[in-house]
This record gives structure tokens, C-alpha cells and sequence, in this order.
């Protein structure tokens, strides 16, 4: 969604388990402001990071929902000629 950021990450215990199952988003033009408006929390049967190589919201999982176990591995300088999964 343009013109938004990911503030947090909703879960919930399914069989006792963590789920990610949503995110919680801020407009970007509040969070430039530094005014206090409260985020919304969007529901979500799966979340997608495209926020490519900074995966910001893989961070914000590791970071607040370690019972989630994310492992982030990073990523690798540019050699097109082999991929990036070889570079283990």
C-alpha cells in the first residue's frame, strides 16, 4: 500500500503456537508529522514482506515476537551468475 509503513505485526496463539495475522499500518505523512493518530490493524489470512533486502516486516516480527523463531539470514553482494541460495 502506498503512502503507508508497517508499525507492528498482529499474532495470536493458534494450538499454541504464534501466528502472524495481520500487520498494523500508519500513513506516512503521520508518522513524517510526529502527530498522534492511532495506527489500524489489517487482518490478514497471510502476510507478504516485499520490502525487499531491508525486510523490514521480517525485522519487526524477530524483534517483538521471538516465539516466532524468524531467522533472517541477509543478503549476499551481487553475482548474477549464481544465485544467492548457492552462496551458503
Amino acid at each position: 500500500m502506498l503512502g503507508t509503513l508497517v508499525e507492528d505485526v498482529v499474532y495470536r496463539k493458534i494450538n499454541g503456537r504464534a501466528r502472524v495475522a495481520g500487520v498494523v499500518i500508519q500513513w506516512t505523512a503521520v508518522a513524517l508529522s510526529g502527530l498522534h493518530v492511532d495506527p489500524l490493524g489489517v487482518m490478514a489470512k497471510a502476510v507478504v514482506d516485499a520490502t525487499g533486502h531491508d525486510a523490514e516486516v521480517l525485522n519487526i516480527m524477530k524483534r517483538k515476537v521471538p516465539e516466532l523463531s524468524v531467522e533472517i539470514k541477509g543478503e549476499k553482494s551481487m553475482y548474477a551468475e549464481v544465485p544467492e541460495i548457492q552462496g551458503k
